[in-house]
């Protein structure tokens, strides 16, 4: 028989995690949720900020969506993560905001995830992701501007042994 956090690993998160999401999607607040599970509301948030980042969407009602495509997927099973399997579920599904697709090509996460996307769109890119570009870009931009300081060295030299 499978157990209770199948789907929760089917979809890359911590029981604790799971717990956390099972119970936003039951309608809890984050208080709530900590009142329940007996741990602060500020490391509920943490839990569900990073479900949300491991299922690459925005929002709590965006990351119940995508876990219920995904209980979808794997129908047949009994919903894993769920605290009491006798619960009532908040339906989502006709909900007006959609969770957005997994990423499916490996050429896609590479250009996503090496530097930012260009253009005009909004960059709703979780903070980590952000931090290692702004540190990726600074690299680049340390390198170019010690290869300008070399050539420039280099071009005075040359220039120097010329009028020697």
């Amino acid at each position: 028989m499978e157990t209770k956090f199948d789907l929760a690993k089917a979809a890359n998160l911590t029981p604790r995690q799971a717990d956390c999401i099972e119970l936003v999607r039951r309608g809890l607040t984050a208080k709530q949720i900590a009142h329940q599970l007996g741990i602060s509301h500020r490391t509920v948030e943490q839990h569900i900020a990073t479900v949300m980042d491991i299922l690459q969407v925005n929002n709590r009602l965006a990351a119940v969506a995508r876990l219920q495509e995904i209980e979808r997927e794997h129908e047949g099973t009994s919903p894993k993560f769920m605290l009491d399997p006798n619960a009532e579920l908040v339906d989502f599904s006709n909900a007006f905001i959609q969770a957005p697709p997994l990423r499916t090509s490996a050429k896609s996460a590479l250009s996503q995830s090496i530097l930012p996307p260009l253009g005009g769109s909004r960059n709703d890119a979780p903070k980590v992701r952000r931090m290692i570009w702004m540190v990726r870009i600074a690299a680049v931009a340390t390198m170019l501007s010690c290869l300008v300081f070399l050539t420039v060295l280099g071009l005075s030299d040359m220039a120097e042994f010329a009028n020697s």
